[in-house]
C-alpha cells in the first residue's frame, strides 16, 4: 500500500511540484463533475428550447439577464445561511434548486416563456446556492501553492463534463426529434443531480465563523487599491463572459436550425479547453499568472474581431475554438488572484465567504451589463457582430486592472 502511495506521489510530483489533492477535495470534484454533467445536458439547451417556442433572441437575453441579476442577491444570503448552517448545506440547496427548474421546465414545456421570470430567478437561486460552496470549499481545500493546479484540475473536470454532455444531449434532441428529446434530456439531468445531491453529504462540514462581516468586505474595493482592482476587473470579465454564455449557440441554432450541430460545437470546443487546462495545470505559477492572462486578452480581442466581418456558421466555430483555448489563461489566473487577495486580507481566514460572495456580486454585475446591450441594441447580426467585438476588447482593460494588482 505505501509502495503504491509512493508511486502516485511521484507520478504527481512530475506533473506538478505541488498536485496533492486531499480527499475532501476529491470528493468535491466528484460530486461537481457528476453536477456539471446533469447541467452540460440541459443548460444550453435551456436556451434553445426558449428560443425554438418564441423564435426571438429578446426572451433568451432576458431570462439570463433574470439569471444573472439573481445570483449577486442569493451569494449575499447564502454566505450568511452558510455562516448559521454549513457550506455543504448551501451545496445541496443549489442542487434541490435546479432539481426543481427541471421539474417545472418538465410540467411546462411549451409554455416555459410564459415563466420566464420564474425560471430565470430560479436558475439564479441554484448557482448562487452551489457556487458559494463549491467556490469557497475550493479555496478551504487548497493551497496558494497548488491552487493553479487545482484550478487546472476543476477545469479538466469541468471541459470534460461540457464535452460529452451536450453533445450526448444534441443527439438524443435530434434523434427523438420535438419535445420528446427536450423531455428525456431534461428528465437526465434531474436523475444527475439528485445523485450528485446524494453524494455531497460525503463532503465534510468545514468550522466556519459565525459572524458575517458582508458590510465591511462589500465596501473594501472602495478603501483597498487591490480589492478595487481585481473586483472591478472581475466586473469587465463577466461583462463579456454572461452573454457568450450562450449567445453563440443561440446564433448557431438560427442558422443552421440543429441542435446536433451545438454538440459537434461544444464537443471541439470542450475538448481544445480540456487540452488549454491540462497545458496550464502544469505550467501556470502564482508569478506567471498576469503573463497568461495578457496573452488570453489579447487572443480574445484578436478572435473577436472575426464577428465585424460576418456571424456565420464557420465564423462562430472558428471564434469557439480559438476563444477555447485562450479563456482558460484568463478564467484561472483571475481567479488565482482574487484567492490570493482574499488570503492577503486581515482576517481571511474568518472572511473567506464574504470574499467568494464579493467576487461575485461584482462578476455579476459585469454580466447583467453585458446582456443589456443585447437588450438595448437592436438584433441584427451586424450590431450583434460589434457588440461581441467590444465584449472581446474590453478583455485587455480587464488585464490592465488585474496587471496592477501588488501581489509582492
Amino acid at each position: 500500500m505505501n509502495t503504491l502511495k509512493s508511486i502516485k506521489t511521484y507520478i504527481f510530483s512530475k506533473i506538478h511540484p505541488q498536485s496533492y489533492l486531499s480527499p475532501e477535495l476529491i470528493t468535491l470534484l466528484t460530486v461537481h463533475g457528476i453536477f456539471l454533467m446533469g447541467v452540460g445536458l440541459s443548460n444550453t439547451f435551456v436556451n434553445i428550447f426558449l428560443w425554438k417556442v418564441e423564435k426571438n433572441l429578446s426572451i433568451v437575453v432576458l431570462f439570463n439577464a433574470i439569471y444573472f441579476a439573481t445570483v449577486p442577491i442569493i451569494f449575499i444570503f447564502g454566505g450568511w445561511l452558510a455562516k448559521r448552517v454549513s457550506l455543504t448545506f448551501n451545496l445541496r440547496i443549489g442542487i434541490v434548486c435546479y432539481s426543481v427548474l427541471f421539474i417545472i421546465l418538465l410540467t411546462v414545456q411549451n409554455k416555459a416563456s410564459s415563466y420566464i421570470w420564474l425560471l430565470g430567478a430560479l436558475m439564479g437561486t441554484s448557482g448562487g446556492f452551489y457556487y458559494l460552496s463549491y467556490n469557497v470549499l475550493g479555496y478551504d481545500f487548497s493551497t496558494n501553492d497548488n491552487r493553479d493546479f487545482v484550478m487546472g484540475i476543476q477545469g479538466l473536470v469541468l471541459s470534460v463534463a461540457t464535452m460529452i454532455a451536450p453533445f450526448v444531449a444534441a443527439a438524443i434532441i435530434e434523434w427523438l426529434e420535438g419535445s420528446t428529446g427536450y423531455i428525456l434530456v431534461f428528465s437526465t439531468s434531474l436523475t444527475l443531480f439528485i445523485i450528485a445531491g446524494v453524494l455531497s453529504t460525503r463532503i465534510p462540514a468545514k468550522t466556519i465563523n459565525k459572524q458575517y462581516y458582508i458590510k465591511s468586505v462589500l465596501f473594501l474595493p472602495l478603501k483597498k487599491a487591490n480589492w478595487r482592482y481585481v473586483m472591478v476587473g472581475e466586473s469587465l470579465r463577466g461583462f463579456r463572459e454572461g452573454v457568450m454564455m450562450f449567445l453563440t449557440g443561440v446564433l448557431l441554432y438560427a442558422i443552421v436550425n440543429s441542435e446536433l450541430y451545438i454538440g459537434y460545437l461544444t464537443l471541439i470546443s470542450s475538448t481544445i479547453q480540456f487540452l488549454s487546462f491540462y497545458y496550464i495545470s502544469g505550467k501556470m505559477r502564482p508569478h506567471t499568472r498576469k503573463k497568461y492572462m495578457l496573452i488570453g486578452a489579447v487572443f480574445i480581442a484578436a478572435v473577436s474581431s472575426i464577428f465585424l466581418y460576418k456571424i456565420s456558421v464557420v465564423t462562430l466555430f472558428i471564434y469557439s475554438i480559438i476563444s477555447s483555448i485562450f479563456v482558460t489563461f484568463i478564467n484561472n489566473s483571475s481567479m488565482g488572484i482574487i484567492y490570493w487577495v482574499i488570503h492577503k486580507t486581515p482576517n481571511s481566514q474568518k472572511r473567506r465567504i464574504e470574499g467568494i460572495v464579493v467576487r461575485e456580486v461584482y462578476l455579476n454585475i459585469g454580466r447583467v451589463a453585458g446582456v443589456a446591450l443585447l437588450l438595448l441594441f437592436p438584433n441584427d447580426l451586424k450590431t450583434i457582430g460589434m457588440i461581441i467585438f467590444g465584449l472581446g476588447v474590453s478583455q485587455i482593460l480587464m488585464w490592465h486592472l488585474f496587471n496592477k494588482v501588488e501581489t509582492e
